[in-house]
């Protein structure tokens, strides 16, 4: 069920942890199911993953969202703030290391379950303030 900001908040989270570890396959593939209107075989085609893993990338977000129709205008207005985040961890060989704690990772959960561990501060700074450049938009 939509329960307004809460979920607001919990889709440009996602996607900032997403753009924060360099996953912006992700980030772009979301956009193009929901606001774009590809299928997910297509997308999977053109990413080279499978079409479950995409169905599993859009189920999530729809329940963070608690329905799937505010979803779209949401990614319109935070693509442009969230594809110029610097990410925090890039990807070397396969590995993911982070730029702040030099430390190597060994996956995509280890460097999520990283970020909301050790830089959850940052990560919050930066939700806020995309929720803040999204909101200023709308007064206008």
């Amino acid at each position: 069920m939509y329960s307004g900001i809460n979920n607001v908040k919990d889709i440009v989270e996602y996607l900032v942890l997403r753009r924060l570890i360099s996953d912006i396959t992700t980030v772009l593939l979301l956009k193009e199911y929901f606001v774009d209107g590809n299928s997910p075989s297509d997308i999977s085609r053109k990413y080279s993953i499978s079409a479950h893993t995409v169905r599993g990338y859009v189920e999530r977000l729809i329940e963070k969202a608690g329905s799937p129709h505010i979803i779209p205008g949401i990614i319109r207005r935070v693509l442009p703030f969230i594809m110029n985040i610097e990410p925090l961890i890039i990807i070397v060989s396969g590995k993911y290391y982070c730029l702040e704690c030099e430390i190597t990772l060994s996956n995509k959960q280890a460097a999520i379950n990283h970020i909301k561990r050790r830089h959850r501060d940052k990560l919050n700074r930066i939700v806020n303030e995309v929720l803040t450049k999204i909101k200023q938009q709308s007064r206008y």
